[in-house]
């Protein structure tokens, strides 16, 4: 508010008004404030002769879509003529612009009405100025302010009010991630997306009944309360939302879908555990293909413990060298010739070892995967070095490389530079990545591959066949060897159909100069079948499972098996 443009006379009229009594301190929302004023009012506006007092408050600034762009409030009025009227228009420190206006019964009002009804309007606008910035205040407190929703201080709020109200049980909780929302903004400008996510929000308020809640949680997540016996009606609600956006020419459409979990709330649950249970189901959701709502149960809490042990132990493995290298080794069919080999990471903990089933895809979710590539890089090396050392004759070792990796721009330098720090030929390594079905990721493996190829590093590309792009692997990838998956081979028996689909990716990979080999080889049937379609070398536990360093390095001092193949 600009104090200048109100008279210094109106200033100390204010004071001089018997409106003392008027608690408009005790206001904090608008519609209050104004029955307030209705009330203490009424009596001066007859003294004055006042015909009418009208407030109206234009909100054009606000960008909250729930927000009405005006709001209009009739504080007096009465019978009669109007014959003289005024307006005041100011501006609040928050932005919005409130004009009020007075009419008066009398055809020429005197000056001390005119001064006290100007002194009135300075008065309802000074009034709507402290709500509105009391407002704007607690708005920060408890709504988001991107889409205008309740924020997450607001819903836990509520969630422990129906917990202290012993009603909680009477609700689910349910977490809803929206599905793929990156399309959205890649699709369209960030304001753009951002309109989205607005209208995505309002549309689930609208779901919303009586007594229900929901939150923006952050980012295309959120949080809603939902009451147990309208839970199918809105699952059914959410299960695909459309989205039209209007932006200038720009028309968009979008039908979002999402993951959710959800827990059917217990007594005496609180609700921040109830959201800790909806997310791990919901995280769930997201990994499960064909089911989009999960239901939280106590195996899905175990397995959420077990992720959180995992991801606090991570960092004081790497500190105390409990993560270490075993080895398989890979296999020419027809020599028994061991031709290489693949580290494979294992976890020493607190007496056990864990297979990499037990805690890769849980560090694959954040950067701790990438340390643990580099970290196993150099146990390579150094098990190479030490080989070297013993005379030994050292096949090619495939260490893996997890897609986030891929994101990392300087990782060919990382790979190289470690190579070098120990004093390792290129030669005797080879990085393995597997397959990818993603736009950006297929780019990004591309270029790795490449840049690889010019440090003369060798690339294989693992689990070929489990993804959309297989073919176009093929065709786009100048990889070096390609493993097939095991799930061509890990059949009760092989049809002729079979037999021509991996003969055609044996074939097609050699015709780009690749090396084949097909893991997961465990059976004389699948050793027969394989070398029927041309493929010759193999890694599976028919030869070994992996194995440790020092069990290895006795099979790389023989250097070949000696097994009886029965190929009947």
């Amino acid at each position: 508010m600009d104090v200048d443009i109100i008279d210094k006379d109106i200033i100390t009229e204010l004071s001089k008004l018997d409106l003392v009594h008027l608690a408009i301190a005790e206001c904090y929302d608008m519609q209050s404030l104004m029955d307030a004023m209705r009330e203490n009012f009424k009596d001066i506006c007859r003294v004055l002769d006042v015909k009418s007092i009208q407030c109206t408050i234009d909100f054009s600034t606000e960008t909250f879509l729930a927000q009405p762009m005006n709001m209009h409030f009739v504080i007096y009025e009465t019978e009669g003529p109007e014959f003289d009227n005024f307006c005041r228009t100011h501006r609040t420190p928050s932005g919005e612009s409130v004009q009020v206006e007075i009419s008066y019964l009398t055809r020429t009002p005197t000056e001390e009405q005119l001064l006290k009804g100007k002194s009135i309007c300075e008065l309802v606008f000074l009034s709507v100025s402290r709500v509105r910035i009391a407002t704007n205040l607690e708005d920060a407190l408890n709504k988001d302010m991107v889409t205008g929703m309740p924020n997450t201080r607001a819903f836990y709020n509520y969630g422990e009010k129906l917990f202290r109200d012993y009603s909680i049980a009477d609700y689910c909780v349910l977490a809803l991630n929206i599905s793929n929302f990156k399309f959205v903004n890649q699709t369209v400008p960030f304001v753009v997306g951002t309109s989205v996510l607005i209208k995505y929000a309002h549309k689930l308020l609208s779901f919303m009944k009586a007594d229900e809640f929901a939150t923006r949680a952050g980012g295309d997540n959120f949080n809603i309360v939902v009451k147990k016996e309208n839970l199918e009606e809105f699952l059914e609600n959410v299960k695909s939302i459309p989205i039209d956006i209007k932006d200038g020419n720009m028309r968009v459409h979008f039908d979002l879908t999402c993951y959710i979990g959800v827990c059917t709330v217990e007594t005496r649950m609180s609700i921040q555990v109830a959201v800790e249970n909806a997310t791990s189901a919901m995280t769930l959701a997201k990994n499960t293909p064909h089911s989009p709502v999960v239901f939280y149960t106590d195996e899905i809490g175990e397995k959420q413990h077990h992720a959180n042990r995992v991801r606090a132990g991570f960092q004081k493995g790497i500190e105390n060298h409990e993560f270490i290298a075993y080895y398989q080794p890979k296999v020419n069919l027809i020599t028994q010739e061991i031709i290489g080999m693949e580290a494979l990471v294992r976890w020493e903990k607190d007496g056990a070892i864990l297979n990499p089933g037990q805690f890769v895809g849980i560090l694959e979710n954040s950067r701790s995967i990438m340390e643990l590539d580099m970290y196993m890089l150099k146990q390579v090396c150094r098990d190479i070095k030490r080989w070297e050392s013993m005379g030994i004759k050292i096949p090619r070792i495939s260490v893996n490389l997890s897609r986030r990796n891929l994101q990392n721009e300087n990782i060919v330098d990382e790979i190289a530079a470690i190579l070098d720090e120990y004093h390792v030929d290129y030669k005797y390594v080879e990085i393995e990545v597997t397959e990818t079905v993603d736009n950006d990721e297929f780019k990004n493996l591309a270029d790795f591959i490449k840049k690889m190829k010019q440090r003369g590093i060798k690339v294989s590309i693992d689990d070929f066949g489990t993804g959309y792009s297989s073919l176009n692997l093929l065709r786009s990838l100048d990889a070096d060897v390609l493993k097939i998956d095991r799930s061509f081979i890990n059949l009760p028996s092989f049809s002729e159909t079979d037999e021509l689909l991996v003969r055609s990716i044996v074939n097609l990979a050699k015709a780009y100069n690749m090396e084949v080999i097909t893991e997961g080889v465990e059976t004389n049937g699948q050793i027969k079948f394989l070398l029927e379609v041309g493929c010759r070398n193999v890694q599976g536990y028919f030869f070994d499972k992996p194995l440790t360093k020092e069990i290895v390095t006795e099979r790389l001092k023989l250097g070949r098996y000696n097994k009886q193949y029965d190929l009947e």
